[in-house]
């Protein structure tokens, strides 16, 4: 398998479920400089009604139907660019695809506090199985990484 045919296989099963910042609500503080906007980032088996997160974990099954990054966002200000980029650390396709490659980049506008989550799914009739190996999801605000959340597939 080539690099290109293992990207191709990593990303056609991965389907991008959104960055729902819809439930965000208060004022975010205009004046506020730049500071870490973002806490309590946790790898999920799924999210609640609220964007938090349920079975939190850092290690998923080669047959996940879902990956969740969960976290809070406090105080922003409107206008506030979040992104997050999903990363394959290593693994059994390393080879084909490299070290640290960017498999997907999300991005939204939040404003105010809440929790939220970004999430990759796959449609379970394509029978597709995650890679094995490391991976994370690197959060930004406002093009600052905050935080980085790793995770395995096993």
């Amino acid at each position: 398998m080539n690099k290109f045919s293992a990207a191709v296989r990593v990303a056609a099963a991965l389907i991008l479920a959104a960055i729902p910042l819809m439930g965000c609500t208060g004022e975010g503080d205009e004046a506020s400089p730049v500071r870490s906007l973002l806490s309590e980032a946790t790898m999920a088996m799924a999210v609640d009604e609220n964007g938090r997160p349920v079975g939190p974990t850092t290690v998923f099954h080669t047959d996940a139907e879902g990956l969740f990054c969960s976290f809070k966002i406090t105080d922003a200000p409107p206008g506030t660019e979040i992104k997050a980029d999903w990363v394959y650390v290593g693994g059994e396709i390393e080879e084909d695809i490299g070290k640290n490659s960017t498999i997907e980049t999300m991005n939204a506008i939040a404003e105010g506090t809440c929790y939220t989550y970004v999430a990759k799914s796959y449609l379970p009739r394509l029978d597709f199985e995650w890679p094995r190996g490391d991976y994370e999801v690197v959060l930004y605000v406002n093009g600052e990484k905050q935080v980085s959340v790793p995770f395995r597939i096993e």
